[in-house]
């Protein structure tokens, strides 16, 4: 009867307006109104919870609600039409559609131009529909990460370079890159030690504090050109200027923005069935994935980066329900999506810097530029989707420039960059950059505008002094079997009297002949004019490589050029030392026959070295010859994360890492073992899973993410009573610690009877090492506890008792017993057991003397008496039909004399 009201009303429904109509006799329970919190789920996705009045079949929100109604459409893939209306309808209140048929929960309404709203009384839930014309493919409302991670650390990476060589000669250098996690922000340092011919052998390429709140990042400090200095879409203002900068910069950033599959831009369709999406990129799938009917849509970052088409297909069976054609724009260059704009505002100081450095024709006065004080303005803004714009603004005290910059992305293999640097003394730099699949052409000029008598300008800071143009283009393409090359360089200088020019070809060909043996042929070709001088130079390069066996090669390799040849053939020999030392061993002979050294023969051998550790990467070249040549050459490159309890060590490079430290570690005594899994979710999706097989496991992450890591044991042999689940966020110089205590987790077999012989059930166990008890049958046991921890197994808080660990020779354990639930009789402990009395006599060490010492008292002792091992103890209980005599009492008393005191090893935990 209900049933049939509900259809009624909803006939009614139709011919009633939203806000004023008239409840039909005898349905009104399906329209009284009640306050509540009500569910709106936005699309089947957003929920929103807010107080409203809501019947069967209407819902109107309170209006003390209304904002943060505004708010949660916020963070909504709405366009502001729907919010609009979704604001005003719930405001006003509105009824359950009628073009949504069948369950409520589940149904798809017919009508596909408005919002529908459907509600489910009983679970208090208003689900909210809009078609695809009320969404927008961004959602406009940012979430940013919150950095919550405490633990600071000093992370450092750690380069150094030795050289030695002619005996007497040697050279080192060393780079460190650290990042100091320092109150809300952190340091960032970057410096090198190196062998020079001046005594300045220390030089500083950053020192800055950096500090990130929502879209603004602000620095302060030391940064060189040796170092990133942008981190916004600004560095397409890019040029190759030297701008060493000491001073304050605050700009926007999206470094905090949370990102995922669910905040990605969207392409949105709708499907009139369940089935299966195909998404097609000339004619081949490129995402396949199951949609439900109804609203659905794809994440940009679900597809490859480009500009192409697609073809949406959706099946249902062997029925196509929906075919789209759509153009996919998914480049992510910069970071920026259309309309957005980012900008750098710095005030501060150019480094103090020596020009006559870059003077060629040996011009020996010190000239610097003063004019150092400066404050500069970036700004970079996506107007379309492949079109990036931006412009710089510099000005000094008496000195100024301008930039501006164009990026234009005109299909996916065809991009156009392109910078114009002009300043105040009329001087001008272009940079143009265009690449067009395997071709690539790069394009810079500077024309410096002032004489040298006078004093530098800010563009000589940048450029140096005198014109200069450069021109690159290179090819690359795949020619049968082989790949092919060809480059062309053009360099020209013009300082004054001086003037240069340099035409540099290449063209290059590798070739697979025949069982992975390569042939490779490289022509070049310079020639060069030096003011009034000219000279041209050719050389041709070859090199065949010949394998023998796995681990053997024999190699030729020779040069031709205008001045001679020079021949080579050597035996390689592959080395693998270790599991993470490998390298190669190869001696050769070489005949040189040049303008100034003609038929030379020279032997030579070489070392060939590379390390690849959890804590270390490092490689070694060692090579000597028959001239009396050698040389040596080592590279190590490692990573310390101090914190303020620990210090580790990573062959890894990152800015944060997530430090799993297993405190109980254990080296397994088989390889075989499952070992526990850490899951590592990254912004809410799962990023990778690590296997815990070490004291520590030490994993480089990204920065300013929000980072989820769950430990997994189910499937493992070992049991964690340490940390389990840890949410924090990541920034540089910070650490993400997990203490874990995993133990080996062993299972044993166990029959349990009693005293009469009959299973025991509701086994349990207690202690740190339980880790699960399972009946398989009755008195049978899998028992499950962690290697080495204290645990003991009780039935209705009497002790079970099984083997000791040094009797231990199996997982089967074989038959034990239970202590039986027992009531006190004249101080003498008696259970009673399917109609017989069992008087616990005591525990023993040894049987046979128990044996002996009561045959003075007993004529059938092995009748009368039952015997349990209890680890490497005997408990003895006095077997009867009924009760036994005082006299009886007397005799167990006697024999209890020579018991052992049993109170330790009936509340004692044992390990395994």
């Amino acid at each position: 009867m209900i049933y049939k009201k509900k259809i009624l009303a909803m006939s009614v429904a139709l011919i009633l307006s939203n806000n004023a109509y008239s409840i039909p006799h005898g349905f009104e329970d399906l329209y009284e109104l009640k306050n509540g919190k009500i569910k709106f789920i936005v699309n089947d996705e957003y929920i929103i919870e807010l107080n409203a009045k809501y019947s069967s079949e209407s819902v109107e929100i309170d209006k003390s609600e209304l904002k943060k109604l505004e708010s949660n459409l916020e963070e909504t893939f709405l366009n502001n039409k729907a919010k609009k209306k979704i604001i005003s309808d719930l405001t006003h209140g509105v009824k359950s559609s009628s073009q949504c048929k069948g369950k409520r929960d589940v149904c798809i309404p017919e009508d596909n131009n408005n919002i529908s709203y459907i509600v489910i009384n009983n679970q208090k839930i208003v689900r909210v529909l809009t078609p695809s014309s009320y969404l927008d493919s961004n959602n406009k409302k940012k979430k940013y990460i919150s950095i919550t991670n405490k633990n600071k650390a000093l992370i450092s990476e750690h380069d150094l370079s030795f050289d030695m060589y002619d005996d007497t000669k040697s050279n080192y250098y060393y780079r460190n890159s650290s990042y100091l996690g320092l109150g809300p922000g952190y340091v960032s340092s970057d410096f090198d030690l190196s062998e020079k011919s001046n005594d300045n052998d220390f030089e500083l390429n950053e020192l800055a504090y950096n500090f990130l709140s929502e879209s603004t990042r602000v620095r302060f400090g030391y940064s060189s050109d040796f170092v990133e200095q942008n981190w916004n879409g600004t560095g397409l203002l890019d040029t190759n200027a030297s701008e060493n900068i000491f001073g304050l910069t605050i700009g926007s950033t999206k470094q905090l923005e949370f990102e995922n599959k669910q905040t990605s831009q969207r392409i949105f369709f709708s499907s009139p069935a369940n089935g299966r999406l195909t998404v097609y990129r000339n004619d081949k799938p490129v995402l396949e994935k199951n949609i439900g009917a109804g609203q659905n849509y794809l994440s940009l970052n679900e597809l490859p980066q480009g500009i192409y088409d697609v073809d949406l297909v959706v099946k249902s069976g062997d029925k196509v329900v929906f075919k789209e054609k759509r153009t996919i724009f998914n480049k992510s260059k910069y970071n920026l999506n259309k309309g957005d704009l980012d900008y750098t505002v710095t005030i501060g100081n150019y480094e103090k810097k020596n020009i006559y450095k870059n003077l060629d024709y040996g011009n020996e006065n010190e000239i610097e530029y003063d004019d150092r004080a400066m404050i500069n303005g970036k700004v970079a803004y996506k107007i379309s989707d492949s079109i990036i714009i931006g412009s710089e603004v510099g000005i000094l005290e008496s000195d100024s420039f301008y930039k501006a910059a164009l990026d234009y992305q005109i299909t996916n293999d065809l991009n156009m960059s392109s910078v114009v640097n002009l300043f105040s003394n009329n001087s001008k730099y272009y940079q143009i950059d265009a690449l067009y699949k395997n071709l690539s052409i790069q394009f810079s000029s500077y024309t410096d505008n002032h004489p040298l008598t006078e004093q530098p300008k800010i563009d000589n800071y940048f450029y140096g002094i005198g014109d200069n143009e450069q021109l690159s283009v290179s090819y690359s393409q795949s020619i049968l079997t082989g790949d092919a090359y060809i480059s062309y360089i053009n360099q020209k200088n013009n300082k004054s009297n001086y003037k240069n020019q340099i035409n540099l070809y290449n063209i290059g060909y590798t070739l697979p002949i025949f069982h992975d043996s390569y042939l490779s042929i490289n022509y070049s070709y310079m020639d060069s004019e030096y003011n009034y001088d000219t000279d041209d130079d050719w050389s041709v390069d070859v090199s065949l490589e010949i394998p023998i066996g796995n681990f053997d090669s024999v190699r030729y390799t020779g040069n031709f050029d205008d001045n001679g040849e020079s021949n080579r053939v050597a035996y390689n020999h592959y080395i693998d030392l270790t599991d993470s030392i490998s390298g190669n061993i190869e001696t050769g002979i070489k005949y040189n026959n040049h303008e100034y050294e003609s038929g030379n023969i020279v032997s030579d051998a070489s070392l060939s070295l590379s390390q690849n550790s959890s804590i270390i990467n490092s490689s070694l070249y060692g090579y000597a010859d028959s001239n009396g040549y050698a040389s040596l050459s080592m590279n190590l490159n490692t990573n310390t994360i101090v914190t303020m309890d620990d210090l580790y060590l990573s062959s890894s490079n990152s800015d944060a890492y997530l430090a799993l430290t297993n405190a109980s570690y254990k080296k397994p005594n088989s390889t075989d073992s499952f070992s526990s899994v850490a899951n590592i979710k990254r912004n809410n999706e799962l990023s990778q899973r690590v296997h815990i097989d070490n004291d520590i496991e030490l994993i480089p992450v990204d920065n300013y993410k929000e980072y989820q890591v769950s430990i997994d044991t189910d499937a493992s042999d070992f049991y964690n009573q340490g940390d389990d689940f840890v949410k924090s966020t990541t920034a540089p110089g910070t650490v993400i610690n997990m203490d874990l205590r995993l133990y080996n987790v062993d299972s044993y077999i166990s029959i349990f009877n009693d005293l009469s012989g009959s299973p025991v059930s509701n086994i349990k166990c207690i202690g740190d090492g339980c880790y699960g008890v399972q009946e398989i049958q009755d008195g049978v046991y899998k028992i499950r506890v962690a290697r080495g921890q204290p645990f003991k197994l009780v039935t209705n808080n009497d002790r079970c008792f099984i083997p000791s660990s040094d009797a231990v020779v199996s997982n089967n354990l074989g038959e034990n017993f239970c202590m039986p639930a027992t009531e006190d009789e004249n101080g003498i402990q008696v259970a009673k057991i399917k109609n017989r009395y069992y008087y616990y006599v005591g525990m023993y060490d040894d049987k046979d003397m128990f044996i002996n010492t009561a045959r003075a008292i007993y004529n059938d002792v092995d009748k009368q008496f039952v015997f349990r091992n209890a680890a490497n103890h005997t408990m003895v209980f006095l077997s009867s039909d009924g009760r036994v005599s005082e006299q009886e009492k007397e005799n167990i008393n006697i024999l209890q004399n020579y018991a052992l005191d049993d109170t330790k090893v009936k509340s004692d935990y044992v390990k395994l």
